[in-house]
């Protein structure tokens, strides 16, 4: 019984660290020799587009919730102290909950996907990241920071339900030996979305601040109206990114 516990210990520990999940190799689509007479391509061509376009979409999938999540990050605390006029040691807490809640959830998301497959922490996630940018959006004439922590604890939780499964399932696509490519692209993309979600959400902002009418707290809550229609629409990007993905993968299962 020790001896299991160590093994699943070890096992975990590995999948936290390397965010990689079971390999699967990717086999051939029923479709594929109608796509090669369709086309007049070899097969070998239709075989690497389809793939590629698949995994395009799972990079989407992954990549556009760091860009709004570090983004988020940045503006809840200028949001919080500008806008709501909390102390600037309250506007740095805000986020402190939600980041607890999503350490909490990632050794869980992975045993789910284990259980589950990856289609439903992916698509419980994308749903729960959806949800509490919507919940930003609707709810801001009302927002205080502790409105603020609690749709921050449901998109960290999303968050951490779907990114590292989504590296993980990205794995899947590729032949072994290119897996260290997709778990470097996956993190470089997540830098370079990082810093353009940050940009985005200032710049919203400081546009209209700039162009819009009344005093400056009235065009900084225009502003922050932006912000969080840009991270809705975002949210929803990733939400129909996942649908798409399994939707592919669904095929290609299905044509084996």
């Amino acid at each position: 019984m020790e001896k299991s516990s160590k093994v699943n210990l070890a096992i975990f520990s590995a999948g936290l660290m390397t965010f990689i999940g079971i390999l699967n190799e990717t086999s051939m689509n029923a479709t594929y020799q109608l796509l090669v007479k369709e086309f007049h391509q070899p097969l070998a061509t239709v075989q690497w587009i389809t793939t590629a376009y698949l995994l395009t979409v799972t990079i989407v999938m992954g990549t556009t919730p760091s860009l709004l999540l570090l983004g988020l990050a940045l503006f809840a605390i200028i949001y919080a102290l500008s806008l709501i006029g909390t102390s600037s040691l309250i506007s740095g807490l805000v986020l402190l909950p939600g980041s607890c809640v999503g350490a909490v959830i990632s050794p869980f998301a992975g045993k789910l996907a284990d259980k589950r497959d990856f289609k439903f922490p992916l698509t419980l996630g994308g749903c729960l990241f959806l949800l509490g940018n919507c919940l930003l959006l609707v709810l801001q004439p009302l927002l205080t920071p502790v409105l603020i922590v609690v749709c921050h604890i449901v998109i960290r939780s999303g968050f951490n339900l779907s990114f590292a499964n989504t590296i993980s399932n990205a794995s899947t696509l590729v032949d072994r030996k290119n897996v260290a490519d997709v778990n470097s692209s996956f993190n470089m993309l997540q830098q370079f979305a990082g810093s353009v979600g940050v940009s985005l959400a200032t710049a919203l902002i400081s546009l209209a601040q700039k162009t819009g009418q009344g005093a400056l707290a009235q065009r900084s809550y225009q502003g922050g109206r932006y912000d969080f229609i840009m991270f809705s629409c975002l949210a929803l990007v990733t939400l129909l990114a996942i649908w798409q993905n399994f939707r592919l993968q669904d095929k290609k299962n299905k044509g084996n």
